[in-house]
């Protein structure tokens, strides 16, 4: 518990300046650069861990599992602990719960549905997308770093801030989503395999 807090305690210091720093026309190209690195990957997997604080809660959820992201097919979250449980995010924000027979349950409209299209978004690159929806904050060092306030009121009801931190082989390392309800912080690893699978194809080629 207190190397968990000591990790969150890391996350803040790290970030504490990013805001700080608008866009600006050199940072502009850097950006770029960045989304560029991102985009070039149509296929992603990593294993995950993320942290939700919120004040309703005594002690951070924390749960793990894998993530593999397929462009413009979307996202599988495969989570093992602290249960089990197998979502599918499409990138029209669409979520779709499936259980362990391979049955889909879709699951109602709500205003999250803008941020887990947001994922896809991320994990593809989409920088005029991105551009469209926040106002962004940049930092280039051995990593990047990019933070993005959302530009409509909305969205702002569901997330007030996000920050994102991308390794230059393009592959995301962090997402922070700040918001009126607590914090969520997901941290990837990549695997070695980063080639789908044909079960998994099948299940991100469903409409």
């Amino acid at each position: 518990m207190k190397i968990m807090l000591a990790l969150l305690l890391l996350c803040g210091s790290l970030f504490a300046g990013l805001f700080e720093s608008p866009v600006n026309e050199k940072s502009s190209g850097q950006i770029k650069e960045m989304m560029a690195a991102i985009a070039k990957r149509s296929v992603v997997q990593v294993s995950f861990v993320q942290t939700k604080e919120m004040a309703a809660l005594k002690k951070p959820l924390v749960a793990e599992g894998t993530l593999l992201f397929v462009k413009d097919r979307g996202i599988i979250w495969s989570q093992k602990t602290p249960y089990v449980e197998q979502i599918i995010l499409k990138p029209n924000g669409t979520v779709k719960f499936l259980d362990q027979s391979g049955k889909e349950t879709v699951q109602p409209s709500k205003s999250g549905d803008r941020i887990n299209a947001m994922m896809n978004t991320l994990f593809s690159g989409d920088l005029n997308q991105v551009m469209a929806l926040f106002d962004l904050y940049f930092e280039n060092g051995t990593e990047w770093r990019l933070g993005m306030i959302p530009k409509k009121a909305s969205m702002k009801k569901g997330v007030e801030s996000m920050t994102m931190v991308c390794r230059k082989s393009g592959i995301v390392k962090a997402l922070t989503m700040v918001g009126s309800g607590g914090t969520v912080t997901m941290t990837f690893e990549p695997l070695a395999n980063q080639t789908v699978s044909a079960e998994m194809g099948a299940i991100l080629a469903r409409p």
